[in-house]
C-alpha cells in the first residue's frame, strides 16, 4: 500500500518523492506498481496531482476528508487498475477529475465483481472509465463522463449512474436488465 503525500505534485511510474508506506508517513517510498494499492487520504494533502503517462496501481482510493485535491493529466494519461476487489476505484465528493484523464480497469480474469465508487455530486466533472479487459462484473455506480467498453466480455451490473458523455459498449458483453444509465 502506498499513501500520496504533500499535496500537489506528479503522479508518474517513478515519482517516489510523494509516496510514503503509511498515511501522513515520510516520502522516498514506492514507486507503485500494478501490485500495490494507492490512497490519497486525509492526511494527503490538499492541492493538484498532475499524472504523467501511465500509472499502474491495484486498487485506487481518494477520500480526502477536508482538503480538496484536483487530479488531473492529458488524454494520453491514465491510472490503470489491475486490481479485483471489491472497489476498484473510490472517490469522494472533494475529488475534482481533469476532463482528459483516463482510469483504465484491465483486471482480464473472471472473478468478482470490479466496482467504481465515485461522486455523485461536487466534483467538476465525472471520470473517463475504460474497461479493457475481463469476462468479471463491473459495476459502476456513480457519475462519470465516459465510458468505454473494449476486450470486455463480462456483465455492466445493474445500478444507477450518470453519463456525462459517451458511452461504447463491446461485442459479446451483457449489460444487466435494470442497468440504469441516466444521461446529462
Amino acid at each position: 500500500i502506498y499513501y500520496w503525500r504533500g499535496g500537489t505534485g506528479t503522479l508518474n511510474s517513478s515519482n517516489t518523492a510523494n509516496l510514503s508506506t503509511s498515511s501522513g508517513g515520510a516520502g522516498g517510498a514506492g514507486p507503485v506498481t500494478s501490485a500495490d494499492d494507492l490512497i490519497i487520504d486525509a492526511n494527503s494533502g490538499g492541492g493538484t496531482i498532475t499524472v504523467s503517462g501511465t500509472v499502474d496501481c491495484k486498487t485506487f482510493a481518494a477520500s480526502v476528508g477536508a482538503a480538496a485535491v484536483t487530479i488531473t493529466g492529458t488524454s494520453s494519461d491514465k491510472i490503470r487498475v489491475h486490481g479485483n476487489a471489491a472497489t476498484v476505484v473510490s472517490c469522494s465528493n472533494l475529488v475534482t477529475w481533469g476532463v482528459a484523464l483516463f482510469v483504465e480497469l484491465v483486471y482480464a480474469g473472471a472473478t468478482g465483481t470490479r466496482t467504481y465508487s465515485g461522486p455523485s455530486s461536487g466534483s467538476a466533472f465525472g471520470l473517463n472509465i475504460a474497461v479493457t479487459a475481463g469476462s468479471d462484473t463491473v459495476s459502476i455506480t456513480s457519475r462519470v463522463l465516459s465510458l468505454s467498453f473494449s476486450g470486455f466480455t463480462g456483465t455492466l451490473s445493474n445500478g444507477t449512474r450518470t453519463l456525462l458523455g459517451n458511452l461504447t459498449l463491446a461485442a459479446g458483453m451483457t449489460v444487466a436488465d435494470g442497468a440504469g444509465i441516466t444521461t446529462v
